[in-house]
């Protein structure tokens, strides 16, 4: 799901601040995927109590450039190819 479905969740966006919340985000925010988990021995959790375990958005573009620096990395050095010794 994109981010931006995590963070309205996560501020109880309204309908009617949604059209103002989507132009403030970068668009990354609104394409890329991300897959969020939590678990709880508790099964009555409310709403406003699973809000309060979910990540801040700072901490989800700290995650992604991660993930991003990670790939590139790894594509530089795949890319690099093998030399055979001298």
């Amino acid at each position: 799901m994109p981010l931006n479905f995590f963070i309205a969740f996560a501020y109880k966006v309204t309908t009617s601040q949604r059209a103002a919340f989507r132009a403030s985000l970068p668009d990354w925010a609104q394409t890329e995927g991300f897959n969020l988990e939590a678990r709880t021995y508790n099964h009555n959790v409310t709403k406003d109590q699973m809000r309060l375990i979910m990540p801040d958005a700072e901490e989800m573009e700290q995650r992604r450039k991660a993930v991003s620096n990670l790939t590139q990395s790894s594509e530089r050095f795949y890319g690099s190819g093998i030399k055979e010794p001298l």
